[in-house]
């Protein structure tokens, strides 16, 4: 039997002196590992080996009170809810299998609200292959959906197989969550034009990664993760599992988002590096051979696929800007409370 060995709290920052890290450390001083699952405590899922498979596991927690964003709405919760316990299981390598709900709902919530919840739940479940198979309700003060999602695999990849010479690749663009937030948090105003309002707040919404074909490079994968806690602070979490320094020269920004940090005078490398997360895309190091073969073979299947940076050895995460090299800071979504 394996049990569950991560505890997640993801999201955006909140207010207080106790990260997430500090909770999962204390924590697992009174817990015992079991020998049987191969990722460990610092991972993003939990696996262990089943015949000629990996079961895959993992939990994430949408929580009203440090999750939702102004505006957003039932169906959007439920959406987003799968889609955040689906992209750890698929950056794995696995095939997201089945999802199991925990669902606490505030009291007084209207029976119309409880269907759409239900609708985004299932639409999202679809879109990328899954099954709900059950799990508890509950009322609650506040609404909470929590998703334990299992996934199979034959090749399972972790976030501490990078090694020097490996190139460091990505899909998707990034900025679009961050200029969500900086219109639904912040206040700052549009441009006056509604394609780039619509892709950032469908970013931060109703996130709709290409996980699917994500496959195309975890083939070739030494490493990965996905960007959900932001790129940053993800880039970080591979090269301290790695025991290896990674060296950024591209970041990917999507073009709508580029003319909102434009017309609001935000630098959009640093708002991209820093200030996203949930974005939901995949990073992963392939070794340097392999890089344009990757980089090929998606676009080929319609999945966007760059090259970043490279692996080197030493410690830390760095930017090769105009000629110079710039530590990135390890800053990110971490919960606090």
């Amino acid at each position: 039997m394996v049990c569950l060995v991560i505890f997640q709290a993801a999201g955006m920052q909140g207010r207080g002196v106790i990260s997430e890290w500090e909770v999962i450390d204390a924590l697992w001083r009174y817990f015992t590992r079991d020998p049987e699952e191969i990722l460990g405590v610092y991972d993003d899922a939990s696996a262990a080996k089943v015949g000629g498979s990996y079961i895959v596991i993992n939990l994430d927690v949408f929580d009203e009170i440090s999750d939702r964003l102004p505006g957003m709405g039932f169906y959007d919760v439920g959406w987003k809810s799968i889609v955040m316990a689906l992209s750890d299981v698929a950056a794995k390598g696995a095939r997201p299998k089945a999802c199991m709900i925990g669902l606490g709902l505030p009291k007084g919530v209207g029976i119309e609200e409880v269907h759409a919840l239900a609708k985004g739940l299932r639409d999202a479940a679809r879109r990328y292959g899954a099954s709900i198979w059950g799990g508890d309700v509950g009322f609650t003060d506040h609404l909470y959906v929590s998703v334990t999602t299992l996934g199979i695999g034959e090749r399972l990849v972790s976030r501490s197989g990078a090694r020097p010479g490996d190139a460091v690749v990505t899909t998707g663009t990034y900025g679009l969550t961050a200029a969500a937030y900086k219109i639904l948090l912040k206040g700052l105003r549009p441009l006056p034009d509604e394609r780039a309002l619509n892709e950032a707040l469908k970013s931060a919404y109703r996130p709709e990664p290409k996980m699917g074909l994500w496959s195309i490079v975890l083939e070739h994968a030494t490493a990965a993760i996905d960007s959900s806690d932001g790129l940053a602070i993800s880039l970080h979490y591979l090269a301290e599992r790695s025991n290896v320094a990674i060296v950024v020269n591209n970041v990917p920004i999507a073009e709508s988002a580029m003319s909102l940090f434009d017309y609001w005078g935000i630098d959009p490398l640093s708002a991209s590096l820093y200030e996203g997360g949930e974005e939901f895309e995949l990073i992963a190091t392939v070794p340097g051979g392999s890089a344009s073969r990757v980089v090929e073979e998606a676009a080929a299947k319609g999945l966007r696929v760059e090259v970043i940076g490279y692996v080197e050895e030493g410690e830390g995460v760095y930017l090769e800007r105009n000629g110079e090299r710039i530590p990135v800071e390890r800053k990110g979504w971490v919960h606090v409370g």
